[in-house]
């Protein structure tokens, strides 16, 4: 793969927006793939979402709400997804995506299960670069979508527990905003993927 990771990558801010463009367009093929002997999420056990935000860097006033905020989720969007898009994953050389590697943890599951890693560890919650990525994606971005990425992305804290046993998919948002201060997973929902 030529280029480097985009995390190691020093991309001006027109660069990074036109990775994330160009991020979109290659997901948005990948969620139309219709693939077959993937592994999908009905083939998991069913994850302790809530014990797996226990062991993250929510708040215990935000765990707390982790079951209710659950079953308001909209029934799962499924399309195969790389899993795992981070910041070490998208290659980059002269401001432009060359490649995405390491599609170990590609499955078939709602395709919001796709933004946590990508959002919280590629953009830094740059929701500038979400919202490039979003339309190139011509992703289906409806009201309750900051809830529903939010969801995902808690679904995605118990399923990085499960295969690593030392995920924190809310470690560097913690960097980013303060936790301690947001009273609702609601209110965390809109603060990290309102668009």
């Amino acid at each position: 793969m030529s280029g480097v990771p985009w995390e190691n990558a020093a991309l001006s801010a027109e660069q990074r927006l036109a990775v994330a463009a160009d991020l979109g367009r290659q997901v948005r093929r990948v969620h139309a793939l219709r693939p077959s002997g993937i592994v999908t999420d009905a083939g998991w056990p069913p994850p302790n979402v809530a014990a797996a935000a226990e062991r993250s860097s929510l708040p215990p006033h935000l765990v707390e709400q982790v079951d209710d905020y659950l079953a308001r989720l909209e029934p799962f969007d499924r399309v195969f997804v790389h899993g795992d898009l981070t910041g070490r994953h998208a290659f980059v050389e002269n401001g432009r995506l060359t490649g995405i590697i390491d599609w170990g943890d590609a499955i078939v599951t709602d395709r919001h299960y796709e933004l946590c890693q990508l959002h919280r560890a590629a953009f830094r919650c740059d929701k500038a670069l979400l919202r490039v990525f979003l339309d190139a994606c011509d992703w289906p971005v409806g009201k309750d979508f900051p809830r529903q990425a939010l969801g995902l992305a808690l679904h995605r804290q118990a399923r990085g527990l499960a295969q690593h046993h030392t995920m924190d998919v809310f470690e560097p948002v913690a960097a980013v905003l303060p936790l301690h201060d947001i009273a609702t997973l609601d209110e965390l929902a809109t603060e990290l993927f309102a668009v």
